[in-house]
């Protein structure tokens, strides 16, 4: 009984995290970075053009600018939903513990059980901010790819420049 309950409300708790494809989906400048993503891995880097290079780092680190903007939000939500759960918190263990009977453990325990679906929600908010943080390291990632191919097809212009003036 208590088992099945208890899977009952974590599968629950699950279905309202979004996935990494809700994101996508709901985002465009999320499903961005992926996009240029595939089209890196896909292509050598002895085939990637150097406007090619040169426009999809531009892209990236706009959205890496965007992605920042929305992480400081997730991460900002995240903390005003802790400092709220914690008023909310101490708020009930003095309303219990004013009761005529209660004990301190008890009032704590029943603010506890009282705030449960309040840690549900910081639960959420601190993956969606971790997924953020994650997209904007990743963009980052890409971004340092494509400036080093860019210096790397630069040398290779160069290179191949002083060789035909030596012929």
């Amino acid at each position: 009984m208590i088992l099945t309950e208890f899977k009952i409300k974590v599968e629950s708790s699950f279905e309202s995290i979004r996935s990494l494809e809700d994101l996508r989906g709901a985002d465009r400048m999320v499903d961005e970075v992926f996009i240029i993503s595939k089209e890196i891995i896909a292509k050598d880097l002895d085939t990637m053009d150097l406007g090619w290079l040169v426009s999809k780092g531009g892209r990236l680190a706009g959205i890496y600018a965007y992605l920042g903007n929305k992480y400081a939000r997730a991460r900002a939500e995240r903390d005003i939903y802790e400092q709220k759960k914690e008023e909310v918190y101490n708020k009930l263990t003095v309303d219990y513990y004013s009761e005529s009977e209660s004990k301190i453990t008890l009032a704590r325990a029943r603010a506890k059980e009282a705030i449960a679906p309040i840690e549900e929600l910081i639960t959420i908010k601190e993956y969606e901010k971790k997924t953020l943080e994650n997209l904007l390291t990743a963009t980052e990632r890409l971004v340092g790819f494509i400036q080093s191919a860019i210096k790397v097809k630069q040398s290779e212009k160069f290179v191949s420049r002083e060789l035909n003036d030596n012929m």
